[in-house]
C-alpha cells in the first residue's frame, strides 16, 4: 500500500468503530511495526470540531506512545 489507515477499535466486535488511538484495544505498536519507514500514514479518528485540534493532538501523541513499544 502506498499509505496505510489507521485507527482504534475493538478485536472483539464486528463494527468498525475508527476510536481515537488509545480509546480500543487495538495493538497500534504491532500494527506500526510492520509499516515500512517513509510510508504515508493517515489517522481515521474523529474529531470534535469543540475541541479545535485537541483530538488530533492526542492522536499523534499516541501514535509516537506506540512507535516506541
Amino acid at each position: 500500500p502506498k499509505m496505510y489507515h489507521l485507527a482504534d477499535g475493538d478485536l472483539n466486535s464486528k463494527i468498525d468503530r475508527h476510536d481515537n488511538l488509545g480509546k480500543g484495544n487495538f495493538p497500534i505498536g504491532s500494527f506500526l511495526q510492520m509499516i515500512e519507514q517513509d510510508t504515508m500514514i493517515t489517522l481515521e479518528t474523529p474529531r470534535n470540531p469543540d475541541n479545535g485540534l485537541d483530538d488530533f493532538e492526542n492522536d499523534v501523541q499516541n501514535l509516537f506512545k506506540q512507535s516506541e513499544i
